[in-house]
């Protein structure tokens, strides 16, 4: 569900963008991941970009289990895999960080992200979506800001 008011699109105007692995970055834009585990933690909250990183975390066929085990039936599951991997070095959507939390309490607000949860930070995302199309850009490591044609690429598509 993209956002439609005037506070979430003045948010996105200046969101920043966050790398994802893929297929991780899939199942955040998708909004199936609703945690994303990192090593440090942020002050910030609000709108944040997904951008899929250029490397994979791991291989299709393993990709292609992890959607299986995350509950999705054999045949669309090599269709998702295929999504979930396919766009790379790209922001593919964009999701609200809400909190951080550790992965204790992580586990008791959203107990239904189990799968997905292993910490030490856990960063709770809601309200995400895909983008129509893809914008390649490089991504980097931390929270960073999207260059400005980047941002307007894919505010256009709101």
């Amino acid at each position: 569900m993209r956002p439609s008011s005037l506070t979430a699109l003045a948010g996105l105007a200046t969101a920043p963008a966050l790398s994802v692995q893929p297929p991780y970055a899939w199942f955040l834009a998708a909004g199936e991941k609703r945690i994303e585990n990192r090593t440090w933690r942020t002050r910030y909250r609000g709108w944040t970009w997904i951008h899929a990183s250029s490397r994979p975390a791991f291989p299709w066929s393993d990709v292609l289990h992890l959607v299986i085990r995350a509950g999705r039936e054999a045949g669309p599951a090599v269709d998702v895999a295929n999504a979930a991997v396919k766009t790379r070095g790209a922001i593919i959507g964009a999701a609200y960080l809400v909190d951080v939390l550790d992965d204790d309490t992580a586990l008791a607000v959203a107990p239904d992200q189990d799968f997905w949860i292993s910490g030490p930070e856990c960063w709770r995302f809601r309200s995400a979506f895909f983008l129509p199309a893809p914008v390649a850009v490089k991504g980097r490591l931390n929270l960073w800001s999207p260059p400005a044609e980047t941002l307007a690429a894919c505010l256009e598509q709101l």
